[in-house]
């Protein structure tokens, strides 16, 4: 409903440029979170316990977005764009996460190199994995954008990725082995109705 909301809140003030459709992409952060109505809001589920700023957040949004389109429709109507966000030096940050001392491939192999190979089949409810002679995570935690990926071969012969290690039916497992030598396990969960539940050939990306 607040999405609602606020498509008819820019709609009205563009509507003097001939603006007549309003797609919103509610694209958000862990800044705004939760958006609920002032009605929402006092209910008190957990979409309005969520609502970080208050019952008068989506009136408050409501308000700057009619300031915005405002400028938008006509140039001339001018836009304050407020105070510049404060830019944190990363550098000056303090971590207390320690570093990986030692990390190497198992003997006579190469870092990427399988350790355990998946099955050549599995029925849809069961359980694919492999495992990896990967590096530890920590080593490109913030640089990896997904350490496993599912894909799925296409009829024109490319894999398409189906799923990351963001999806809920594909985990990631890291198992320190030895001294210094890393198992990386990708699991998939075939789950029954998922996108992925459908026959075809699809392979394990493992990355790190």
């Amino acid at each position: 409903m607040a999405g609602r909301r606020i498509r008819n809140t820019v709609k009205t003030a563009l509507a003097g440029a001939g603006v007549t459709e309003v797609e919103l992409a509610a694209i958000s952060n862990a800044y705004a979170q939760y958006m609920t109505t002032k009605e929402e809001y006092l209910t008190q589920n957990y979409e309005g316990a969520s609502t970080l700023f208050g019952p008068n957040q989506l009136a408050a949004v409501q308000q700057e977005l009619t300031r915005v389109a405002a400028s938008v429709a006509d140039s001339s109507v001018p836009l304050d764009v407020g105070p510049t966000p404060l830019q944190i030096d990363r550098t000056s940050l303090i971590t207390l996460q320690t570093g990986v001392v030692v990390d190497s491939a198992p003997l006579l192999r190469s870092f990427s190199d399988v350790r355990t190979q998946p099955s050549s089949s599995y029925a849809v409810g069961s359980v694919a994995s492999a495992v990896f002679a990967g590096a530890h995570p920590k080593n490109a935690i913030t640089l990896v954008s997904s350490f496993c990926d599912v894909q799925k071969l296409g009829s024109n012969g490319v894999y398409t990725t189906v799923l990351t290690d963001a999806h809920w039916d594909l985990r990631y497992h890291w198992e320190r082995y030895l001294i210094a030598e890393s198992k990386n396990k990708c699991e998939w969960n075939i789950r029954k109705g998922g996108r992925t539940s459908v026959a075809g050939t699809y392979r394990f990306v493992h990355r790190g």
